[in-house]
């Protein structure tokens, strides 16, 4: 008689196992596509808003770059720095040399590494991802500013992805933990649903065979 109940709950066990298994196979499979299009989504949202309020500098900064007013180009800068995911703002010289910037220390200060080159020799608006710190996904976007034909500087702005992956990933992993929770309840109840019909009849068995 002892081997009859122990047979049914392995049984009602196994059930379990393999259901939550499934359910937790199909969480991870959806929330891992649910993160790749949203991440899709939110760079290409974060792009186009870069580009947008670059261009929108580069327009807007010609006159005070053409009278050398270096007022008016801090404020431009001063008004769009606010934004969350914005590193930093900065208008350069044909040679590199920061003309204005987010932080008014490096006003002067002459820019060669890789990006600054490549921003300074695309004669379109350029897009490059920064490689400097592996754990945040940094972009800087460019655009080059001309005066009849003759370009005379360049609107760069460097922004950060890391906050709205932060809270997509904290929002898939809500999702998974209820989701989860969830299946293993019900994952419970369906094993618990399916074996008892077999408990009771290895049950009715037993006691068949005993001449009940």
């Amino acid at each position: 008689m002892g081997m009859k109940p122990k047979f049914a709950l392995k049984l009602q066990g196994q059930f379990f196992i393999y259901f939550t298994g499934m359910v937790l196979l199909v969480v991870l499979f959806v929330s891992i596509a649910i993160f790749y299009f949203q991440k899709q989504l939110i760079l290409k949202q974060v792009e186009d808003k870069a580009i947008s309020l670059t261009r929108t500098l580069a327009y807007t900064s010609l006159n005070a770059i053409l009278q050398n007013n270096y007022l008016v180009l801090q404020s431009l800068i001063d008004s769009m720095i606010d934004e969350p995911d914005i590193i930093s703002i900065a208008i350069l010289d044909t040679a590199g040399r920061v003309i204005a910037s987010s932080t008014p220390q490096e006003r002067g200060e002459l820019l060669r590494d890789r990006l600054t080159l490549n921003a300074l020799s695309a004669r379109e608006i350029i897009l490059q991802k920064e490689f400097s710190n592996p754990r945040r996904e940094v972009w800087d976007t460019a655009v080059p500013i001309f005066q009849l034909n003759q370009r005379i500087a360049t609107a760069r702005m460097k922004y950060s992805l890391e906050d709205p992956f932060t809270g997509l990933i904290r929002s898939i992993l809500v999702i998974g933990v209820v989701t989860v929770a969830l299946s293993l309840i019900l994952a419970y109840r369906f094993s618990r649903s399916i074996s008892r019909p077999i408990r009771e009849t290895v049950q009715l068995a037993a006691e068949y065979g005993q001449g009940n």
